[in-house]
């Protein structure tokens, strides 16, 4: 994804969700790389989400990994995973085989899953 597809994701976030998005990470296999809300990454990990860093990277490789191959093995093109707790709403985006994106909204924040994906995949230019 090009650093412009990354500014225009997260302008549409912001513009749709205000303050209901927390952060957004873009990711590869080598590396992760904050698009927003890096000043509230301490805060998600001590209250949300304790895996470590690199082990929270490490998973959500292994999601995309995962849904590059169900999506061959199926036929099925695979979007996103979602998580939803009581603390918020996890949307890992899958850009293509090599990256994706994961965002966090905060609870209270209403995410319709469908659209949301679409949406965000298509400011990214899958």
């Amino acid at each position: 994804m090009t650093t412009e597809g990354h500014d225009e994701l997260v302008a549409h976030l912001r513009d749709r969700f205000d303050d209901g998005v927390v952060m957004a990470i873009s990711y590869t296999e080598s590396d992760s790389e904050f698009l927003f809300g890096e000043e509230r990454y301490e805060e998600f990990v001590a209250v949300t989400d304790t895996r470590s860093p690199e082990k929270m990277h490490q998973d959500a490789v292994s999601e995309l990994r995962h849904a590059d191959v169900s999506g061959d093995l199926y036929g099925n093109e695979i979007h996103a995973n979602v998580s939803v707790t009581e603390r918020g709403t996890g949307v890992n985006l899958f850009v293509d085989h090599s990256e994706g994106v994961y965002v966090w909204f905060g609870p209270g924040t209403t995410v319709e899953v469908p659209d949301v994906v679409e949406t965000c995949l298509d400011r990214v230019e899958r």
